[in-house]
């Protein structure tokens, strides 16, 4: 779920989710995005926002809430259609 869920939710530019949360709705970051690195091993997924330093304990409890909904709730035709109408 995470290989597909990162591309099509957590694109660096103004067509994922993570930057529509981080940036757009909440204002707390112009920089925002995430990868995921997969080789031989499982690799690693890592996201990342730069923010004042006052604003770092919010924008952490935002990007652990869009991970959690990630992996419980997986990704819905509203997230694909949604990426595409942004895009």
């Amino acid at each position: 779920m995470m290989r597909i869920g990162t591309p099509l939710l957590f694109m660096s530019d103004t067509a994922g989710r993570l930057y529509r949360q981080v940036r757009v709705t909440h204002g707390l970051s112009y920089a925002v995005g995430s990868n995921l690195s997969i080789g031989i091993d499982p690799g690693y997924f890592t996201m990342f926002a730069a923010v004042a330093p006052e604003k770092s304990g919010e924008t952490l409890a935002l990007l652990s809430d869009e991970t959690r909904l990630l992996k419980e709730k997986g990704i819905t035709v509203v997230h694909v259609v949604s990426n595409i109408k942004f895009a």
